[in-house]
């Protein structure tokens, strides 16, 4: 006896829709699937659950309100830059946004020349972030 709540066919049921995986690749034998079928002709009418009690509802996926939106992404008639600044945050990521076009010309294949380059252009960030490094470790 499995379960005494739920009659063999509804076990018998469950474990015909088994599909092997790698946690249990073994398949269900079908010397046990003729063992429920046989106890289930067996089983008084009155004993365990025979059939499913309740059948689920469909998911129904609300759509979120349109303020909600608006207030996470800003005023749609407003650039996408804002939020574009906000979601890129590695050096790289912002670099790109200040200036988008010098991907696309030659990249210097010396490694001094590009450090050269990035210390020219953005300094200032490079230094605040630097100073705010500096706090992070005093606490």
């Amino acid at each position: 006896q499995i379960c005494p709540t739920f009659s063999s066919s509804i076990v018998r049921n469950i474990l015909v829709g088994f599909v092997p995986d790698e946690f249990c690749p073994d398949p269900i034998q079908d010397s046990l699937l003729q063992a429920l079928e046989l106890e289930d002709h067996l089983e008084s009418s009155d004993k365990g659950i025979r059939a499913i009690p309740c059948s689920a509802s469909p998911i129904l996926y609300s759509y979120p309100a349109s303020g909600t939106i608006l207030s996470i992404i800003c005023d749609p008639r407003k650039s996408g830059l804002a939020v574009l600044r906000k979601s890129n945050t590695s050096d790289d990521e912002l670099d790109e946004l200040s200036s988008p076009l010098s991907f696309i010309s030659k990249v210097p294949t010396n490694p001094l020349a590009k450090l050269k380059q990035v210390s020219g252009s953005n300094t200032a960030r490079y230094r605040l972030l630097h100073e705010v490094w500096k706090l992070d470790d005093q606490y």
